[in-house]
């Protein structure tokens, strides 16, 4: 997309459940968004929200999904609770 190759690191550091960066750096300016969490509750939640969103799919819809299409129909459903 780029036409290069953009480097990536991660880093798991004993009990730091999880500091994530992601910036844009150039000669003149750096745009930084971080995020950090306090614990692994929020990871675990996550997983566990995926796992449900899996095991409601109709028969015969496996596959590969991206987390944009569990993301959408968690919010959904959100929204429409608190009708």
């Amino acid at each position: 997309m780029l036409g290069r190759e953009v480097p990536v690191a991660s880093t798991r550091a004993g009990h730091i459940p999880g500091v994530h960066r992601v910036g844009f750096d150039s000669a003149a300016d750096q745009v930084m968004m971080i995020h950090t969490a306090r614990s692994r509750e929020g990871f675990a939640v996550g997983a566990v929200a995926a796992a449900r969103w899996i095991a409601a799919r109709p028969k015969g819809t496996g596959g590969v999904f991206a987390f944009a299409d569990v993301l959408d129909q968690i919010l959904e459903t959100e929204r429409s609770e608190k009708r």
